[in-house]
């Protein structure tokens, strides 16, 4: 295990390349929008969602740095039932890292991840481990691996296996 969650490595993982579109939900920082621009490529498209303007504005920052003309942020709250503005079954795979525990309905969100995936799209979810970790949120803020993978299933998607993290995380793919 790597001391500190690798988002190329997770992307690479999931089966991404070239050309792909990919929506991360809960975008934060960047670091899977970013690498996932790399991947994708000029003829790829990567959307980040998130609900902080701030992280957007770094982030839109980061893109332009980084030469990435592939990467559009979109402000959104991810609680909310209202369709994002990630057209429907555009995209070959969803991220969703850190975010559910958050999130008073994460069903909303995962609702999001289904209309915005092509059949046979994936969605790679990451979340802290729900056991006591010198980092990461409270205990009774975490989600079991368990509820998360229940989350999607009852939505229609397949768990197509867990995904390597680190010490602190976990991770599944799951396919629509």
């Amino acid at each position: 295990m790597n001391n500190f969650i690798n988002p190329e490595n997770l992307l690479k993982q999931t089966g991404l390349g070239a050309g792909m579109h990919l929506v991360d939900f809960g975008a934060g920082g960047g670091g899977y929008a970013l690498s996932a621009a790399k991947i994708v490529g000029d003829t790829g498209m990567v959307w980040a969602l998130d609900i902080r303007e701030e992280s957007l504005s770094h982030l839109a920052s980061a893109a332009r740095v980084q030469r990435s003309n592939n990467l559009r942020t979109v402000q959104c709250d991810l609680d909310s039932s209202t369709a994002t503005s990630v057209p429907d079954l555009s995209c070959e795979l969803a991220v969703v890292s850190k975010i559910l525990s958050q999130l008073k309905h994460p069903e909303y969100l995962v609702r999001q991840v289904w209309r915005v995936l092509k059949t046979g799209g994936r969605v790679l979810v990451v979340e802290w481990r729900a056991e006591r970790t010198p980092l990461g949120p409270p205990l009774e803020q975490r989600l079991p691996e368990a509820k998360v993978t229940e989350l999607f299933t009852k939505q229609g998607f397949k768990l197509l296996g867990p995904a390597s993290t680190d010490a602190y995380h976990y991770g599944v793919i799951l396919q629509k």
